[in-house]
């Protein structure tokens, strides 16, 4: 296929890789650059004279619903940024502290924590 008849906007490539391949390799983008390609082809072969430029707004009828989403920032006192670690490389969070009783010594750690999280904790709250 000549390269004038199908072209893909920087901003739809940087949508690509933010919101359907974000890993440490390219893996996953190029499986996804692929998809994206094989279903424009498709398109061209039906219009044999027509040229295609793909834009963001086209990702999702090409790829699907985008895997990841921005993250909402939360801030506030109280409120700083954590760091985790995933199979898909890591990820930022907000962790919350608060005072709920004056009365009590110590610090009670909620919700689902590994080892190290809860180690970490507990550094901080020396």
């Amino acid at each position: 296929m000549p390269k004038q008849r199908l072209a893909i906007s920087d901003s739809a490539m940087k949508a690509v890789i933010e919101g359907y391949a974000r890993e440490a390799g390219v893996r996953q983008l190029e499986k996804q650059l692929g998809k994206l390609v094989r279903k424009a082809v498709v398109q061209l072969l039906e219009a044999p004279q027509a040229e295609l430029k793909i834009t963001p707004k086209d990702l999702e009828s090409y790829l699907g619903k985008p895997v990841f989403r921005s993250e909402q920032v939360l801030s506030g006192v109280g409120v700083i940024t954590g760091l985790a670690w995933t199979s898909m490389g890591g990820a930022t969070l907000p962790i919350e502290a608060t005072r709920i009783h004056t009365l009590n010594r110590g610090f009670k750690l909620t919700g689902k924590l590994g080892d190290v999280m809860k180690e970490s904790a507990e550094i901080a709250y020396s």
